[in-house]
């Protein structure tokens, strides 16, 4: 699988409503990739929560870096920006040594956290701000998505990239049989998703 067909599958589960609730100067792709960045701080946090415990859980592991994949293949889309990309890394996969292989991944995550920030102050200075796409500080182009993809696909180790796309959208075809839903997000049936992250 390619991230290209990736993105299609996760574009089936991607929520397109726009509320009307939303400040009436933010347009539809900047409210995508607010979602997309939140989700990607959110699940960025949850994978360096993962490396507390003297085990590191690969079930619980290879479902936040997908959830992770999720969210940066939305951004991707939305800021036309490596759709068609295979990732960087793929055919060079980084093993870190076994001892040491912890604090790779809590270095990895801390850049991630790093260039995603960034992308939200862009955000922040569109919202808040109202600031036009021609000032300097709230170019779309500063959000660094190459980064995010290389970043995500360096840390795959210990599970491969290919496999956390296709559990993935497989939990997501779970939830989500059609499209995506409201009532379907709010009410999951969290035993059966689990029983394909364990697969």
């Amino acid at each position: 699988m390619n991230f290209a067909e990736y993105t299609e599958g996760v574009l089936r589960t991607a929520g397109n409503d726009f509320p009307n609730s939303w400040q009436t100067h933010v347009p539809a792709k900047l409210y995508q990739v607010t979602h997309a960045l939140v989700g990607l701080t959110t699940e960025l946090g949850e994978l360096r929560e993962l490396l507390v415990p003297s085990n590191l859980n690969f079930v619980s592991w290879r479902e936040e870096l997908g959830d992770a994949w999720w969210y940066a293949a939305l951004l991707a889309y939305h800021l036309n920006d490596g759709v068609n990309r295979q990732c960087a890394f793929r055919d060079k996969p980084i093993e870190p040594e076994a001892n040491d292989y912890k604090n790779y991944l809590r270095r990895a995550l801390d850049n991630l956290n790093i260039i995603v920030a960034a992308g939200m102050d862009v955000v922040k200075r569109k919202i808040y701000y109202n600031a036009p796409d021609t000032d300097a500080k709230s170019q779309w182009s500063l959000i660094d998505v190459g980064a995010i993809i290389m970043y995500l696909d360096t840390i795959q180790w210990p599970v491969d990239t290919d496999n956390v796309w296709e559990v993935n959208l497989a939990k997501l075809r779970k939830r989500f049989p059609h499209k995506f839903s409201l009532e379907e997000a709010l009410n999951r049936d969290l035993t059966a998703e689990r029983k394909i992250l364990e697969t």
